[in-house]
C-alpha cells in the first residue's frame, strides 16, 4: 500500500471523480461545494475588470464557489495539490458583494509542507452553521498554467449530503428534498446512455433480516424525477449493486404528479449495511420527494434470533414486539418494579480487545429503556449460560436529559467475543418517564483493530487521512472528539499517534 501526503491535508485523492471543471461566471452563479476536492481550469474563465482581493497581484482570472457550513467550526481551504499549475490566490467573502473575510497568496504553511507546491495558497477560517461563504480562486497576473484543485475541509456536512454522512433509516416512509445539497456528479449505469446525475441524498439501511428490500419514491409527495441506486461501500470508484431510473426499460412505471418516480428492489442479508443514493433524473433539478423503505421483517425476540449489530447506530421499533416471550431473566430484575417482556435482542462480535459501549441515549429513543449485555459462550446462542450480566437503566453517561429514558453500558471485550445485548421496555410501560412511542436508537461503539482506519470501512487509505484532518480541526469524530489514544483529551499527541499509525500501520490494520 502506497501513501503520500501533501502536508496536513493535501493528499486527498478522493473527489476528483466528482470534479467541477466548468467556468463559474459570477459569484451569483457559483457552484456549491462541500467537504471535498474540486478540480477546475481557468482556461475559459472570465476576468474581473478590477482587482477585488486584498492579496495577490492583479489576480483577475478567477472562479467562484459557494460553501454552506454544516456546523460551527473551522474551514480549511487550500490549492496545495500536484494538479495546481499556477500561482493561486484564495479569498473568502461574506456572500456575494459582502466584505472580504480572508485572503491568502503563497503562504501555504501549515496546511502544505514548505516548498511542496510553489504558488499554492491556503487558509483556515471559523465558520458558522448555515452561513454561506463565497470563495474566489484566482491566478496572479503573469503566472502560467490553468488547472487547479481546491480542497474544502470544514465541519461535518449535514446528514445525507455525502455517502459517509448517510441518513440512517429503517422500514419507514419520509419526505425529503434536494434543497441546499452540493452538486456531486456521479455516472449512473442504468441511465440510457449511462451519464451522471449531479444532486443526490444518501441513506443508510441496515437489514434486520435476509430477504428483499423495496425502495420507492412512488408516492403523492414526489415532485421531482428520481433515480435510485444501492451501494455497499463509500469507497471512491465503488459501483452500485442495484439501480433503477424512470423512464428506463424494465423499471416499474410509476407516474406521480410533478415527476417520474422510481421503485427498486434488492436482495439484502441480515446485518448488512446498504447505502441508498437518491438523485435527480434531470441534472440541476431540485425538488421534494417522498421515499419509502420496506425490508424483510425480523423478530429479534429471542437471543437465538438476535439481530446482528456492528459499530454504528440502529433504529429499532418494538411496535410489533408487544407479544414477545417472557425472557426477562437477564440479571437486571433489580432495575424495575415488574417484568419487561417487550424486548429486542442483538449480537455483536468484537473486532479487537478493548471496551464496547452500547447506548440508547438519543433523541430518537421514545421510551424508557433497559439495557443488558452478556458474553455468549462459543457455539451457544442462549442467554441462560450463567455468565454475569451487565445492566443499566437511566444511568448512562452522557444521557441528557435523563427523562428521555436512555441507557448506556460499557463492558470489556476481547477479539472474537460474541456479546448478546437486550433492549427492553421498563416495566413493559411505553409511557414511563414521559415515553411517547415505540421506537429507539441503539449505538454500538467497540474497539477497532486499526485506530487510523478512521472511518472504519476496513480499508486504510487517503479517505481516512481526509476524515481525520477534518475531525481533528473541528473537534469531531466517532466518539465526539478526535481523542485517538482515548486518554480523555484531544491534543497534539493524538495527531502524532495518527501519523505514526497511518504511515507505519500495525499488523492489525488492513492492507
Amino acid at each position: 500500500m502506497t501513501r503520500s501526503a501533501f502536508g496536513l491535508i493535501g493528499l486527498f485523492s478522493v473527489g476528483i471523480g466528482a470534479s467541477v471543471c466548468a467556468a463559474q461566471g459570477t459569484c451569483e452563479t457559483a457552484i456549491t461545494v462541500g467537504n471535498a476536492e474540486t478540480a477546475g481550469t481557468l482556461a475559459f474563465s472570465i476576468a474581473d475588470p478590477d482587482d477585488v482581493t486584498s492579496c495577490g497581484a492583479d489576480d483577475l482570472q478567477r472562479h467562484w464557489y459557494r460553501y454552506v457550513a454544516g456546523a460551527d467550526g473551522q474551514l480549511i481551504l487550500t490549492t496545495c495539490h500536484p494538479f495546481t499549475r499556477f500561482d493561486s490566490v484564495i479569498a473568502v467573502f461574506d456572500g456575494c458583494g459582502g466584505a472580504e473575510i480572508a485572503c491568502n497568496d503563497d503562504d501555504p504553511a501549515p496546511i502544505c509542507l514548505t516548498g511542496q507546491q510553489e504558488g499554492s495558497s491556503s487558509m483556515m477560517i471559523p465558520v458558522v452553521e448555515g452561513r454561506s461563504y463565497s470563495i474566489r480562486v484566482s491566478r496572479v497576473a503573469g503566472s502560467d498554467g490553468d488547472s487547479y484543485v481546491l480542497t474544502t475541509s470544514g465541519p461535518p456536512e449535514p446528514l445525507g449530503h455525502t455517502c459517509l454522512r448517510a441518513i440512517p433509516v429503517s422500514d419507514e416512509t419520509l419526505i425529503d428534498d434536494f434543497a441546499d445539497v452540493p452538486r456531486s456528479p456521479r455516472v449512473v449505469s442504468c441511465l440510457t446512455p449511462p451519464h451522471s446525475t449531479d444532486i443526490a441524498k444518501w441513506y443508510l439501511y441496515q437489514a434486520r433480516a435476509t430477504g428483499s428490500l423495496t425502495i420507492s419514491t412512488c408516492h403523492a409527495q414526489t415532485q421531482v424525477g428520481t433515480v435510485l441506486e444501492v451501494y455497499e461501500s463509500c469507497a471512491p470508484g465503488a459501483f452500485s449493486v442495484a439501480c433503477a431510473a424512470e423512464p428506463s426499460e424494465g423499471s416499474p412505471a410509476c407516474p406521480v404528479p410533478g415527476g417520474d418516480a422510481t421503485t427498486l428492489s434488492v436482495d439484502v442479508t441480515l446485518g448488512g449495511s446498504y447505502l441508498v443514493r437518491v438523485s435527480n433524473a434531470i441534472r440541476g433539478e431540485r425538488g421534494t420527494y417522498e421515499i419509502s423503505f420496506d425490508g424483510p421483517e425480523a423478530s429479534g425476540d429471542e437471543c437465538q434470533e438476535a439481530l446482528v449489530a456492528t459499530d454504528g447506530t440502529f433504529i429499532g421499533d418494538l411496535v410489533d414486539n408487544t407479544g414477545s416471550t417472557g425472557d426477562d431473566s437477564d440479571g437486571c430484575a433489580d432495575l424495575r418494579a415488574g417484568g419487561d417482556t417487550i424486548d429486542e435482542w442483538y449480537t455483536y462480535t468484537a473486532r479487537a480487545d478493548g471496551q464496547l459501549t452500547v447506548s440508547t441515549c438519543s433523541t430518537d429513543t421514545q421510551f424508557n429503556t433497559v439495557l443488558s449485555a452478556k458474553r455468549l459462550l462459543a457455539g451457544l446462542r442462549s442467554c441462560g449460560t450463567g455468565l454475569s450480566a451487565n445492566c443499566n437503566d437511566d444511568a448512562g453517561v452522557g444521557c441528557s436529559p435523563q427523562a428521555s429514558g436512555g441507557s448506556s453500558l460499557t463492558i470489556d471485550v476481547e477479539q472474537g467475543w460474541e456479546i448478546a445485548v437486550r433492549v427492553s421496555v421498563y416495566d413493559d410501560d411505553f409511557t414511563s418517564l414521559g415515553g411517547h412511542g415505540t421506537k429507539y436508537a441503539i449505538t454500538f461503539d467497540g474497539p477497532t483493530p486499526c485506530a487510523c482506519d478512521w472511518n472504519q470501512d476496513f480499508a486504510l487509505n487517503d479517505q481516512d487521512f481526509f476524515d481525520w484532518v477534518n475531525d481533528f480541526f473541528n473537534q469531531a469524530g466517532p466518539r465526539g472528539t478526535s481523542d485517538l489514544n482515548q486518554d480523555g483529551i484531544q491534543n497534539d499527541q493524538d495527531w502524532f499517534d495518527f501519523i505514526n499509525c497511518f504511515f507505519a500501520p500495525p499488523a492489525t490494520c488492513p492492507n
